[in-house]
């Protein structure tokens, strides 16, 4: 039996709003909640091609009092290497490789960025799925609990802090597991919009949202949690297989 979450990533002033407002217009009609990925202060050369929305924090908001649920997507999105990070989906990384103290002073900036216009998260989405040891050190220091990303079919806790894997860019079926679906409305064509109106329709009871997969962890029994953490072992070679079948949908 499986579950499914999603996660819009990119989300920032500069973003295309006709179609960020599509996919909230089409999680609407369903009464679907996503995790929205804001990046604090975007400085993606990509990603500020249009101009800033100035109504871009009240809308925010407004979602966030609505049920949509705000994680934190770096700090500028300004990938500093090359660097895979743990997970070695892709090679570039606002944070892997760099010292601890750095990572700590822009993780702590954009959380200050984020509370500055009321909005509180404990949730971190790492620009490139890249990340290190050193980052999550700095997100436990600055008071973040989850990140969301991960090679596994479930949630699973490491390093003190809880990981929401996720392994799908576009919606698809899986027969077992919580799995995540990174969308970025920047990106996603006509085509996108279309099947992923269509997948939500089909597989509405079998939607959830990020803080109740956080209740389904918190849930679980000690011999619950080493069957879970046993299959999620043994599916970390399918990150070869990622790469290859979502190359085409990594939009980051």
């Amino acid at each position: 039996m499986s579950k499914y979450l999603f996660r819009v990533d990119d989300v920032c002033p500069e973003m295309d709003w006709e179609k960020f407002e599509k996919l909230i217009k089409i999680f609407d009609k369903f009464n679907v909640k996503p995790l929205l990925a804001i990046i604090p202060n975007n400085q993606d050369g990509v990603l500020k091609k249009n101009p800033p929305n100035p109504n871009f924090w009240p809308r925010i908001e407004e979602l966030k009092e609505n049920g949509y649920m705000v994680g934190m997507h770096g700090y500028q999105h300004r990938y500093q290497n090359k660097s895979g990070g743990m997970l070695r989906l892709y090679r570039g990384s606002e944070f892997a490789n760099l010292p601890f103290e750095s990572q700590l002073e822009k993780i702590k900036k954009g959380k200050k960025i984020l509370e500055r216009h009321k909005i509180k998260t404990n949730i971190f989405v790492a620009p490139g799925h890249s990340f290190d040891r050193n980052t999550i050190k700095a997100l436990r220091v600055a008071g973040f609990e989850y990140i969301s990303d991960g090679i596994a079919l479930w949630p699973f806790e490491k390093y003190g802090i809880i990981w929401v894997p996720q392994i799908l860019w576009r919606p698809r079926k899986i027969p077992i597991g919580i799995l995540t679906v990174c969308l970025h409305s920047n990106t996603l064509p006509e085509t996108g919009f279309l099947k992923l109106e269509e997948f939500i329709q089909k597989n509405r009871e079998d939607i959830i949202d990020f803080y109740q997969t956080i209740r389904w962890f918190r849930a679980q029994t000690k011999d619950h949690f080493f069957l879970i953490n046993f299959l999620n072992f043994i599916i970390k070679p399918l990150s070869i297989l990622l790469k290859i079948l979502n190359s085409t949908f990594i939009k980051l």
